[in-house]
């Protein structure tokens, strides 16, 4: 089994950002997020020796943002917190396949539970 390291993860989540949506982000810490009340999403994942999550929270503005790159509209045009939610559901879908995969390797096999809110 492989480590997961903050670098790592960051690498990862870049990857899924600039190819999935075409868009750059900075990560934050957990103090600093900003207002408004960013949305969340996250996936669970787990197997028989070790259980995780990957939690992801956004504001509605980056995921208008990554919504416009992931379907190729405009972001004037996702106006709903609920459009929002699941393009977070989907990123947060993708990204833990990648923790996943990065865990495990070839070895070492992972479930994956459905994104949630």
């Amino acid at each position: 089994m492989n480590l997961l390291t903050e670098d790592s993860l960051v690498e990862k989540i870049d990857n899924v950002l600039e190819t999935m949506c075409f868009v750059m982000a900075d990560s934050i810490g957990t103090g600093e997020l900003s207002d408004p009340p960013p949305i969340r999403a996250w996936i669970t994942y787990g197997n028989e020796s070790e259980r995780g999550c990957v939690q992801l929270a956004a504001t509605f503005g980056f995921i208008q943002e990554a919504a416009s790159g992931l379907l190729g509209v405009d972001s004037d045009d996702i106006t709903s917190e609920g459009e929002a939610l699941e393009t977070l559901l989907e990123l947060a879908n993708v990204i833990g396949g990648e923790v996943v995969s990065l865990l495990g390797g070839e070895d070492v096999f992972f479930e994956m539970g459905i994104p949630s809110r």
